[in-house]
């Protein structure tokens, strides 16, 4: 992005994969067993940081929340099968 700075605040979050599956596609993972008063306001944060880092890299960035209900259903067998199972492909 030519003449243009970007500053992102730092993320700190559970994980965060690089997707081989998908190209140039970075998620950040978020998994939940207690959700207090603040999860939203994480998520929320959390979701605009993998757009803003997305709009100046040439990555795509993305923002999955995994309770732990889907996490041990195993009705998945991939990163992109959880996504769908989560209904959070595409964001």
């Amino acid at each position: 992005m030519t003449g243009t700075r970007v500053v992102l605040a730092n993320v700190v979050s559970n994980s965060m994969v690089r997707s081989r599956a998908i190209a140039d596609a970075h998620l950040i993972v978020e998994t939940k067993g207690f959700e207090d008063v603040e999860v939203a306001r994480k998520d929320a944060a959390g979701r605009r940081w993998c757009k803003a880092a997305s709009d100046c890299d040439d990555a795509e960035w993305r923002f999955l929340k995994v309770g732990e209900a889907a996490f041990r259903s195993e009705a998945w067998t991939s990163l992109a099968e959880l996504e769908a199972a989560i209904g959070l492909a595409g964001d």
